[in-house]
């Protein structure tokens, strides 16, 4: 197993921090002086916030906020801009990532208005260390190039050091180590230039790190022992505790386990000291896989699920899937294969997430991008140089005739030369005149370009941070299988933001889960997503219902009162929906649904009664049959005569399979007549697979549809759950 690794790889600006009270009482001083410019508080205020940042964020956090209204009041962008940047910093230190991106964004428009580049840049910079930190290294790697292309303008080279080892360590992470090496030695070079020791010492670290995992046990120690001089003499606890955990960790690596542990106690005290929790659960995973090594099982897994416990509450998506990794490892090694297996399923759901084909074709796809822009700037170039040469040349032939002309010219006489003349002069204003009124169209080209591209950037952040948000309210996985742990979601959005999502709540040992159809796809579907969620999730958990036709009832209420609904509104948005609730314990089940049906598949000869009212089939298969139960004829929001939603109790078998979802899959255009897939169609795929293993089915499904389509559009989301009792 892995030692966990530790690694910096963007905060190259080290702040000197004060402790004298004086010090700070001036600057305070200074900022509540309602008499100074902005010009003449700005410093104070940028110099108090660097005081507390790392420290003491939250206070920092407070003084940004001060600044940005001081800033909002006179109008001035360029107070609002550092403001943002500010409060970015001050939410990435304390790990509030959402709240972080949301600044940095903010300060990125901002920049960019007031056309400061460095400004610009570093805000890029900072929402790809967001993005790192939360293992998405496609976008990670898609803002430190944006970064680099600034910092190349500005020609800022330590920016460029930063961004060259923040490439660096996104390869270090997918274990691309030559790679890694690579971009960190460009960053060693560019910092050759610049007198920042802080800067230095971290990618001496990362050096060193990456010659760790070559098993180079000199060259790294060698790197390290460099890195550690640096932090020590620049007095920076973070940058000590950085280093001591990676030496510890190169000697458990090599065996020696009293030096490692001293290494590590040392550090735990540091992390303590500083309250940073990461580092706290980087250092008890370190001390778990040494105790792992050292076949003390008992000591491993308390270590190391001290540090998973820390990394969830972090929402550390690297941390976690290293922990399951060690996990899993540990109870292999201890012979408790079951359990070795469970931790073995969340470590490979979590490796998928993070290093999965998608997200490394994406960033190949952006090196090769930024790596032909640049090629095209070469070719530009030289290109230009050839166009003048060949201009040159132009001349001088032009030249040459003109010269000819005039001696023949000078043999016809003086009129023949002033008639010539008359004709080459008008000649040449008419192309002057030409060529200034094709630049002027050609300017005018360039700029409407630029206007348009920049609007779709923005269109573009602002939807992808809205998928970010929407995202957040589905159910991790890790709930839904813990919850139900035969089934399966299949979700496909159409757009980037989808109006379609999945819920999933429990309450007094019932399972309540949902496929929601809201009004429309894309960026209106998504904004009733949020309505809906929200809606379902109150019914639930303050107002404690968990019989699904009264949750719709609930829903139906809160999402009229929201929209402010009445008869004869004109906002007839809604939604449609299908709810299960089920009672495992006393094999249950409850069903209520707005327009879309729930289908139920059992073992022939088995009936369905629900209400005292017995079920027909309605499609058989060859061991199977297919129950539906049709839902309520009214969507969720603005209607006439709005009624109550029914409620279908029935009992649960063992087996049985239980599906809801939208009408995205069954409308799909396609085949070779250009038609809908149909509900007919659906129902009988599902009772041909009905022995294929219930978690196959999501990827049975999206491969058919993909076949279905081929060439056509997707028309509408598609949400589809699964389950077997």
């Amino acid at each position: 197993m892995k030692k966990s690794i530790l690694i910096f790889s963007l905060l190259f600006s080290v702040v000197i921090l004060h402790s004298q009270q004086q010090y700070t009482d001036s600057l305070g001083k200074i900022i509540n002086n309602s008499k100074l410019t902005f010009e003449q508080v700005q410093p104070a205020y940028e110099e108090l916030i660097n005081y507390f940042l790392n420290e003491n964020p939250d206070t920092a956090e407070v003084i940004a906020k001060n600044y940005w209204k001081f800033s909002k009041r006179i109008a001035n962008e360029k107070g609002l801009a550092e403001a943002e940047f500010f409060l970015g910093k001050a939410a990435e230190i304390k790990g509030e990532y959402i709240k972080a991106e949301k600044h940095f964004q903010n300060a990125v428009e901002l920049y960019s208005k007031l056309e400061n580049i460095s400004g610009h840049a570093d805000s890029e910079k900072h929402i790809g260390f967001l993005y790192e930190s939360q293992s998405e290294y496609d976008k990670a790697l898609s803002h430190y190039l944006s970064a680099m292309k600034l910092f190349e303008k500005a020609k800022d080279d330590q920016g460029i050091a930063s961004c060259n080892n923040g490439i660096g360590h996104i390869y270090f992470l997918q274990d691309k180590v030559e790679e890694s090496l690579k971009y960190f030695n460009k960053a060693q070079e560019q910092l050759q230039k610049i007198d920042n020791p802080y800067a230095k010492a971290i990618v001496l670290n990362n050096i060193g790190m990456a010659y760790d995992k070559k098993n180079d046990f000199s060259k790294a120690m060698d790197n390290y022992q460099k890195a550690l001089t640096i932090q020590q003499e620049i007095d920076n606890p973070y940058g000590v505790a950085l280093c001591l955990t990676n030496i510890g960790n190169l000697y458990s690596k090599d065996g020696a386990y009293t030096q490692a542990k001293k290494y590590y106690d040392d550090v735990l005290k540091l992390n303590e000291q500083l309250g940073d929790q990461e580092g706290i659960a980087r250092t008890y995973a370190n001390i778990g896989i040494m105790y792992q090594d050292q076949g003390n099982f008992g000591m491993a897994m308390d270590y190391v699920n001290k540090s998973l416990n820390l990394y969830e509450s972090l929402g550390n998506k690297f941390g976690m899937k290293e922990a399951y990794a060690t996990l899993s490892g540990i109870y292999e090694a201890s012979s408790d294969f079951k359990s070795a297996l469970n931790y073995y399923k969340y470590f490979t759901e979590y490796k998928d997430s993070i290093l999965g084909e998608k997200s490394n074709k994406q960033i190949a796809e952006l090196l090769e991008l930024y790596n032909a822009e640049q090629r095209e700037k070469e070719n530009e170039l030289l290109k230009k140089n050839n166009q003048l040469k060949d201009s040159e040349l132009e001349k001088a032939d032009e030249k040459s005739r003109r010269q000819a002309t005039q001696l023949i010219a000078l043999s016809a006489g003086f009129l023949l030369i002033l008639v010539l003349a008359i004709v080459v002069l008008r000649s040449y204003h008419q192309k002057k005149r030409a060529n200034v009124k094709l630049s002027q169209q050609n300017d005018e080209i360039k700029h409407q370009k630029e206007v348009i591209e920049e609007k779709n950037r923005d269109i573009m952040d602002s939807i992808k941070y809205a998928k970010r948000i929407q995202e957040a309210i589905l159910p991790p996985d890790k709930v839904v299988k813990s919850n139900l742990e035969n089934s399966f979601i299949f979700f496909k959005p159409k757009d980037i933001v989808s109006g379609d999502f999945y819920w999933m709540e429990t309450r007094d040992n019932i399972i309540l889960f949902a496929a929601v159809d809201c009004t429309g796809h894309g960026v209106p579907g998504a904004f009733m997503s949020i309505v809906g969620h929200s809606g379902l999730s109150q019914a639930v958990n303050e107002y404690g219902i968990t019989e699904p036709g009264k949750i719709l009832d609930k829903l139906n209420e809160r999402v009229r009162e929201t929209l402010r609904q009445t008869d004869k509104t004109e906002v007839k948005d809604g939604m449609d929906i299908a709810l299960v609730g089920l009672d495992l314990e006393h094999m249950k089940g409850m069903f209520a649904a707005a327009n879309n049906p729930m289908y139920l598949i059992r073992r022939k000869g088995a009936n369905l009664i629900t209400d005292k009212k017995e079920f027909e089939a309605d499609k058989e298969g060859v061991d199977h049959v297919l129950f539906e139960i049709k839902a309520t004829k009214q969507p969720i929001g603005a209607t006439e005569d709005t009624k109550n939603f029914v409620n279908h109790v029935f009992d649960l078998q063992k087996s049985d399979r239980i599906y809801v979802f939208s009408d995205g899959y069954c409308d799909q255009f396609g085949g070779s007549e250009n038609k809908k897939f149909k509900y007919a169609t659906f129902k009988k795929l599902l009772l041909e697979k009905i022995d294929m293993p219930i978690h196959d089915q999501k990827a049975f499904l999206n491969d058919t549809i993909v076949d279905w389509m081929k060439d056509t559009e997707q028309i509408d989301d598609i949400c589809v759950i699964g389950v077997e009792v």
